[in-house]
């Protein structure tokens, strides 16, 4: 439950940067893999910032677990990894 919060606050984070991008400085919108890339960027920055095992341990997981489950949802609609995410 904790883990799931996290998450979805970075992917909010994620959203919300992307957002404020495209309609403060006028750059290019985004794709929904890049929003995705960010917010999995945001999750590891989490981890870094955590003092304590414990709580690194936890992220680390939620963060490895998002991965995974993002990969997984886009393999089984087609998408190839070895395609590139414009920046």
């Amino acid at each position: 439950t904790k883990k799931l919060l996290i998450g979805a606050s970075a992917f909010c984070w994620a959203i919300w940067l992307s957002r404020n991008a495209v309609v403060f400085d006028k750059s290019p919108t985004k794709t929904y893999m890049q929003v995705l890339y960010w917010g999995t960027h945001w999750l590891w920055f989490w981890v870094r910032q955590q003092r304590r095992d414990e709580d690194k341990k936890k992220l680390q997981k939620a963060c490895q677990t998002t991965e995974i489950l993002v990969m997984q949802i886009f393999a089984n609609h087609g998408w190839r990894f070895s395609n590139i995410i414009g920046c």
